[in-house]
């Protein structure tokens, strides 16, 4: 409502200033990637100092989860938010990469290392969640079936995300095969 408010603010000081030739109006879209929200009156009070430039970006590069979320996605049309597909291409992840951060912490934490485990592997729904790394977020995740998306991601994470491409080559995580699971 913020985003419509303000831009129905302008339009209407736009139609009333006849000497002014260009309507300012507020897009997402042109946003800076670091860009902070400002201690002004403009923007409601709990919104002072977020990163909003920083969050646009994530959004663009997957990792929050919004391009293919059933509700998300919805309201980023309406905004007509622009993922900037040509630039991020090579850049966007299909996961969300906290949630597998999360997943192999918790895994790591309740059953120890390495970690080996299967695509179909998940965290169940019936476990209480846990103050340390088993946040609600990630009960019911299918970790095994990130472990492969990021394993597939590889090339991206070792042209754009070194950070990451270390982590998950440190762990040394082993895929077992359904042959492996029957025998």
């Amino acid at each position: 409502d913020l985003y419509i408010d303000m831009n129905k603010e302008r339009y209407e000081k736009f139609k009333e200033d006849e000497e002014n030739e260009k309507l300012d109006l507020v897009d997402f879209n042109s946003i800076n990637s670091n860009f902070v929200i400002p201690n002004d009156d403009l923007w409601p009070v709990e919104w002072h100092g977020m990163p909003l430039g920083s969050y646009i970006n994530q959004i663009r590069m997957g990792d929050i989860d919004a391009k293919f979320h059933f509700i998300r996605r919805n309201i980023l049309d309406y905004l007509m938010f622009d993922f900037k597909t040509p630039e991020f291409e090579n850049k966007y992840i299909n996961f969300t990469w906290r949630k597998l951060y999360l997943g192999i912490a918790w895994f790591i934490h309740t059953r120890g290392h390495p970690i080996v485990i299967s695509p179909y592997d998940k965290i169940q729904f019936d476990v209480f969640p846990m103050d340390f790394c088993k946040p609600e977020e990630i009960q019911g995740l299918y970790l095994g079936y990130l472990i492969v998306q990021a394993q597939a991601h590889e090339k991206i994470f070792w042209n754009n995300y070194r950070d990451r491409f270390d982590f998950l080559k440190g762990l040394e995580i082993n895929i077992r095969s359904a042959d492996d699971l029957i025998f």
